[in-house]
């Protein structure tokens, strides 16, 4: 998982900085190789004090992007971490259901889907379906 990480209008400390791959490996749970993980933080410039957190992750299932805004810088990257996980959590349930369904008919009340139905043969049948289908010429043709 490559990670990259950006400071706009903040000083990169390498607290900060140990402190956002650390929280990135959150993500290699829900991410198949190879992911990129992008970090984006700023200062907002129409709220004072108030610092913003973006991450923008790209996998080989999709492309998952998060914002999260708060006056604590380190509250301000768990938040997007929390949001981010929340979001990859989602989407995998998702992929996984999808490839694991059974498929499986579901009869809710089998007194019903079984009753006292005459069985048929796949060859009586056959002879039923040719026999309509010969019916139905007969008429249009006359």
């Amino acid at each position: 998982m490559k990670i990259t990480i950006s400071f706009k209008h903040l000083e990169h400390t390498p607290a900060v900085d140990k402190h956002i791959r650390d929280k990135s490996k959150h993500f290699k749970k829900y991410l198949d190789n190879p992911a990129h993980v992008r970090w984006i933080c700023y200062m907002d410039e129409t709220i004072p004090r108030m610092h913003v957190a973006q991450v923008h992750v790209n996998g080989p299932k999709g492309d998952h992007f998060v914002t999260a805004k708060s006056e604590n810088f380190y509250k301000c990257i768990d938040e997007a971490v929390e949001k981010m996980e929340k979001q990859l959590r989602k989407h995998k349930e998702k992929w996984k259901s999808r490839l694991h369904d059974d498929h499986e008919v579901i009869i809710r009340d089998p007194e019903q889907a079984w009753g006292s139905y005459p069985e048929v043969s796949w060859g009586d049948f056959k002879k039923a379906m040719h026999s309509e289908q010969s019916f139905e010429k007969k008429e249009n043709q006359s």
